[in-house]
């Protein structure tokens, strides 16, 4: 079974959708406004969409934009949206230029008047985060880039992170170049998304060190499985909240529930929170999340 909007063959329509029902779901401000908990850092990603041409395809269609982290990296092997923390007086000027009329990186939605107004230097910062971050790790072109809206924080309780995710549509359709912590780009058509058939579920164990060994700990969580050519990856965790986030709030999809879905299987040591692989459990390939 699958869902298709008819937006999917139309990139106008479809930024505009997107726009369009994210400012009306509103910005929730108020978590926004918070300061970040004590102990918790706070990070930006830019939810990345465009018009790409998957690996091994000749069209290009609309796609959500990640990457595969290297073994230079922590969480390596997980897919993820370019993004990290701030980098204050570049993302600072960054913003005061997003919010400059007339000057090419000025986003008209950050306009003075209406929903914007107040916390708008705020959301702009954490835009400009995006782009920088974008451009260092993908050579993500900025001028490329139209601001869609943004979407309530996800905080990441292992890395001891808050996120704010800030949802951008770029023109680019080529020309990206991976920079050390990124193993390749991994543009996913949005069709896939919809389609029940792709989601499934991913049973991590976390090993946990004591003296004379290791205790396993299971968890399972829902992932959507993406297959393309030989190689496969497995979205899930905090990327995955913020995806289906998205698709809800603006086409009101619902995934199927988890359990019922195939079970992969791989091991968390480590190694995941300062780099290293992580491997599929009794195959020998890379699993992504």
């Amino acid at each position: 079974m699958t869902f298709h909007p008819p937006e999917l063959s139309s990139p106008g329509r479809l930024a505009d959708r997107l726009q369009t029902a994210l400012i009306r779901h509103g910005i929730a401000w108020r978590h926004w406004a918070r300061p970040v908990s004590p102990g918790f850092k706070a990070a930006s990603v830019l939810v990345l969409l465009g018009m790409q041409a998957p690996d091994g395809e000749a069209v290009r269609e609309p796609c959500l934009i990640l990457t595969r982290r290297s073994r230079f990296v922590s969480q390596p092997g997980d897919l993820c949206f370019p993004g990290g923390g701030t980098a204050p007086l570049m993302d600072c000027f960054l913003a005061g230029l997003l919010l400059l009329p007339g000057f090419p990186l000025w986003q008209p939605v950050f306009r003075p008047k209406g929903l914007w107004k107040g916390p708008r230097y705020r959301l702009a910062r954490w835009f400009a985060t995006g782009l920088r971050e974008g451009y260092e790790e993908i050579r993500l072109r900025p001028l490329s880039v139209s601001f869609l809206g943004a979407m309530a924080p996800q905080r990441v309780t292992h890395f001891r992170r808050v996120i704010f995710p800030v949802v951008g549509w770029t023109r680019q359709t080529g020309g990206f170049v991976p920079n050390r912590e990124v193993e390749r780009i991994v543009p996913i058509p949005l069709r896939y998304f919809f389609d029940v058939g792709a989601y499934g579920r991913y049973r991590v164990v976390y090993t946990t060190p004591v003296s004379g060994g290791t205790i396993p700990r299971p968890q399972t969580f829902p992932c959507l499985v993406y297959s393309l050519g030989n190689e496969r990856d497995l979205l899930w965790g905090a990327t995955y909240r913020i995806v289906m986030r998205l698709l809800r709030d603006v086409f009101g999809f619902v995934p199927p529930g988890h359990a019922r879905g195939p079970v992969f299987s791989g091991t968390i040591g480590r190694d995941y929170f300062g780099g290293g692989k992580i491997r599929a459990a009794g195959s020998g390939e890379s699993v992504s999340g």
